[in-house]
């Protein structure tokens, strides 16, 4: 990478640059929003700082794009990866980390996203809210 991109998200303080040659960076949260486009998996991961975007490439991991391939909104997952500066034009000024993506080198579910269901009481008998 030339040139260095500035973040200036709580738990992303560094350049882009800086962090690629420091190692890479591990992140938990929530999954937002998948997206698969021909087979390219883009996550946005929300956690209490905001949405930072994992992009996983079959022709980079395949396993980790096919693991990715299972996630759905809701779930919670770790990732660690390197940062890279998102291509020119696909830049996202609305969010705090939309000049960078994270490429993942690993990624572990920590928990599945489930349907809640509950019990209310009625007034004349016990009623299941979900199936």
């Amino acid at each position: 990478m030339t040139d260095a991109t500035h973040v200036s998200h709580p738990r992303l303080q560094f350049t882009s640059q800086e962090q690629t040659s420091a190692g890479k960076v591990t992140l938990a949260g929530w999954v937002n929003v998948t997206r698969d486009h021909g087979g390219v998996i883009f996550i946005d991961l929300r956690d209490r700082e905001g949405l930072t975007q994992i992009v996983f490439r079959p022709e980079e991991n395949a396993q980790l794009a096919k693991q990715a391939h299972t996630l759905r909104s809701e779930d919670v997952i770790q990732v660690s990866g390197r940062v890279a500066a998102r291509l020119p034009g696909t830049e996202n000024p609305n969010l705090a980390t939309g000049d960078i993506e994270i490429i993942p080198s690993e990624l572990k579910i920590l928990n599945r996203a489930g349907t809640i269901c509950r019990s209310r009481l009625m007034p004349s008998r016990r009623t299941k809210i979900c199936g």
